[in-house]
């Protein structure tokens, strides 16, 4: 997608929660605040995650703290950014692909920022009053703006699950097709081991019988086929309408 139609795609997003030029401004005030309170933060960051089972073993896996603890600090260093542009965007949405392949679940991700939330409040605080306009101005701001990328992250992980679905599907489908095509293939056996059975009088009922069971059978393999066939196509249309619906779409 061309960075013009990317930044079009979303400006309505960022319309509807009111994230301002001016609110990007008021952020960037704070970009020395967070680079110094980065290494504590994501220090504390994974502390936290590192107490569940299911998250240490996600890391384990896929990467290491270290590693992690590097990326963390560019993106809390990044919430102090003055612009928000394509490359923003589809570092977000990146995000969210990457939950997606590696089964970081959204509940864990949004209950992550709760974290997040916490220390806005304390480094804003250092800057201006609680309970001053600006203290709270600043704050919103900063909610705006990770709320903004949540929906992004989300939004792909969705999309990437529906890829997922509709990939599983695809396979059904050659496989419905595959049975399809091996029951006509019998039932024209069936009907030419039928037609040889007549031929043979009396020597060939037997076989007879047994053809006409085969050729039932194949009959029925491909009416089922067909049916799956019908259910996979219902599917795919129901992801194509909640992949349209989650990108906003419809």
């Amino acid at each position: 997608m061309e960075d013009s139609v990317l930044l079009s795609r979303y400006q309505e997003t960022l319309s509807f929660l009111n994230l301002t030029a001016e609110d990007l401004q008021l952020m960037a005030e704070f970009k020395e605040l967070f680079s110094q309170k980065a290494p504590e933060f994501v220090d504390k960051f994974y502390q936290h995650l590192t107490k569940f089972p299911y998250l240490r073993e996600l890391i384990k896996k896929h990467s290491t703290v270290e590693k992690l603890s590097k990326t963390q600090a560019e993106y809390f260093i990044s919430l102090t950014s003055e612009k928000i542009d394509a490359d923003y965007i589809k570092n977000r949405l990146a995000v969210g692909k990457k939950h997606m392949e590696i089964a970081l679940y959204p509940n864990w991700y949004i209950g992550a920022y709760r974290l997040y939330y916490e220390v806005v409040g304390e480094l804003v605080a250092r800057k201006y009053s609680p309970g001053t306009e600006l203290y709270f101005k600043a704050v919103n701001a900063f909610y705006k703006r990770i709320n903004f990328d949540i929906q992004l992250a989300i939004e792909n992980y969705i999309a990437e699950q529906l890829k997922y679905l509709a990939a599983i599907q695809e396979q059904v489908a050659d496989a419905a097709g595959f049975i399809s095509s091996i029951a006509t293939k019998t039932n024209i056996l069936a009907l030419n081991a039928s037609i040889e059975a007549g031929r043979a009088g009396e020597h060939g009922r037997a076989f007879g019988v047994v053809a006409q069971e085969v050729r039932k059978l194949a009959q029925e393999s491909s009416k089922v086929a067909k049916e799956i066939t019908e259910m996979i196509k219902h599917n795919m249309e129901e992801i194509e309408k909640i992949r349209r619906q989650n990108s906003g779409m419809m």
